[in-house]
């Protein structure tokens, strides 16, 4: 599957302002969707607008019903292609026998910014600046202390987990939480 899919660049052209000059300078950056492995991987840049951070949700809810991990990489520093292309073992794909069973949604919080619910606490990941914090609750971006947040260098999605690895190498992993919490995970076999 991987090796016949190419790269899907989401980018915004450069527009002229009223005056004829240029407005590239304004524009935020791109977000380039690729296949790693058997993953798909969402390549930043640091500025990303609220249309790009909506289309990243919107990929990630949606690789819940394909089974496909998420991979996502911000700008600065890339994540290596080892983690990148990691294969997510298969008890990690499905959230559980039920058909009906699926994680909750993946939410936009701010521009270049998502929310993921976990079973024990919420992740909220700036995509824009590699960065990420969990929480009891869910948390207003604007009230995060620049001292609450982690560095990272990629973090991984699968209907069933959450893992990040951060810039100085810890691998921080949970479990995401479901719709219908009396869904049970299915055993390894």
């Amino acid at each position: 599957m991987a090796s016949h899919h190419g790269s899907l660049e989401v980018v915004r052209d450069d527009w002229s302002d009223s005056d004829g000059t240029a407005g590239a300078t304004d524009a935020p950056g791109a977000v380039t969707v690729q296949m790693s492995g058997p993953n798909v991987v969402v390549r930043s840049s640091a500025r990303l607008d609220r249309a790009t951070t909506d289309s990243v949700v919107h990929l990630l809810n949606a690789s819940i019903s394909t089974e496909v991990v998420v991979v996502i990489d911000p700008e600065r520093p890339r994540c290596s292609d080892s983690f990148a292309s990691t294969p997510a073992d298969v008890t990690e794909l499905r959230c559980c026998q039920e058909i009906g069973c699926r994680p909750l949604d993946v939410e936009t919080a701010a521009d270049g910014v998502v929310r993921v619910a976990g079973t024990q606490s919420w992740w909220t990941i700036d995509i824009g600046a590699g960065r990420f914090v969990r929480s009891d609750h869910p948390l207003d971006v604007h009230f995060i202390g620049d001292d609450a947040w982690v560095d990272l260098q990629g973090v991984w999605i699968s209907s069933v987990k959450l893992s990040v690895l951060t810039v100085d190498g810890s691998l921080v992993s949970g479990s995401r939480a479901r719709v219908d919490q009396t869904c049970t995970h299915r055993l390894a076999g």
